[in-house]
């Protein structure tokens, strides 16, 4: 049975997010493991999607996230709190969107949720690079796209996940790695 979100335990959820944390640095030595198994079922990947729907239902305030937006386009300055704030919430993003084009059918991002998730980075490359003309025009297509109108849309698009096949996955991966 596919467990739906909202099933994963805070330490399930936790324990992913260590591990999106731990690949978004880089290291040079990392190698490739000798075999790498692609003989996942559908529901097996329909619950690795479960699981980061979850992370990004739970862990994304969307609210919230709008009075970040605004706090960066109006003041230009955040604390390294809010910075680390931002830096998380826009990799449950990035995760959640991985796992939609890997583990979907379609094999490709949800367009608003990939629009939004690209906006965003470049929002935060804009204010690390302390380009504020750039990140107030930035700032107003992420807003767009946090109404509540528009997120819905996109939660309609996650809500659309359909579980790839066994033999669609590996051809993915093998495609990817071509």
């Amino acid at each position: 049975m596919l467990k739906q979100a909202g099933t994963f335990s805070a330490e399930q959820c936790d324990a992913l997010f260590a591990a999106v944390l731990a690949h978004d640095d880089i290291d040079l030595g990392a190698q490739l493991p000798e075999t790498i198994s692609l003989d996942y079922t559908p529901d097996q990947l329909a619950r690795c999607f479960a699981i980061c729907k979850q992370l990004w239902q739970e862990g994304v305030d969307r609210a919230a996230l709008v009075e970040m937006i605004a706090t960066i386009a109006r003041q230009h300055a955040q604390t390294a709190e809010e910075q680390l704030a931002f830096k998380y919430l826009r990799a449950k993003l990035k995760h959640l969107r991985f796992a939609f084009v890997v583990c979907d059918e379609r094999h490709r991002y949800p367009r608003l949720f990939h629009w939004m998730t690209a906006i965003m980075g470049n929002l935060q490359d804009a204010f690390k690079n302390k380009q504020y003309a750039h990140v107030e025009r930035i700032a107003v297509p992420v807003r767009f796209f946090l109404s509540r109108f528009v997120y819905a849309l996109i939660g309609k698009e996650i809500d659309g996940f359909r579980p790839s096949t066994t033999e669609s996955f590996r051809r993915y991966v093998h495609g990817q790695l071509d």
